[in-house]
This record gives C-alpha cells, sequence and structure tokens, in this order.
C-alpha cells in the first residue's frame, strides 16, 4: 500500500491508518536502486508500530511530529473537509 503523502511546510507527512491510532507523522523517501532488494521498503508508524510498504526503490524514515506540527496538521486536514 503506497499511502497519500501531503505537504505540510515543507515536511511530507501522512496519516497512520490504523483506526487505533489515525496519528500523522513525518516520512522522508530516499531513492536507493538496491539490484538485489526483493522486498518492498517498509514504512514504520513512530507511534503505533504499523508497517505499511513502499516500492522497492527507496528507502523511507519516519519520525513523530512536533506537538505544534501536528496541530497544524489537524488544522489543514479540517480545512479540506469543507
Amino acid at each position: 500500500m503506497n499511502p497519500l503523502i501531503v505537504k505540510l511546510n515543507g515536511l511530507s507527512v501522512i496519516r497512520c491508518p490504523s483506526s487505533q491510532c489515525g496519528r500523522p507523522y513525518q516520512i522522508n523517501q530516499f531513492g536507493a536502486r538496491f539490484s538485489a532488494q526483493r522486498e518492498r521498503a517498509k514504512i514504520i508508524c513512530p507511534h503505533c508500530g504499523l508497517q505499511l510498504y513502499g516500492d522497492r526503490d527507496s528507502v523511507y524514515l519516519t519520525h513523530a511530529l512536533s506537538e505544534e506540527e501536528e496541530r497544524r496538521f489537524e488544522e489543514e486536514a479540517l480545512k479540506s473537509l469543507k
């Protein structure tokens, strides 16, 4: 599953799809051409540990947002629903 990545003040942010978590977090995607890489890259929620899978040609690093960044993300999400 490739999650929808949203830009927030220059950060790439996704929301954890877990119904028990649902918190947003920062994701950084780096291209990595590993010819022998057979498994898809893991994207791990820093809050609950849920694992998603990205493409085989990337490496993903995730980070929890600060309280302020998370608040701004929620505000932007509400605006987009209106």
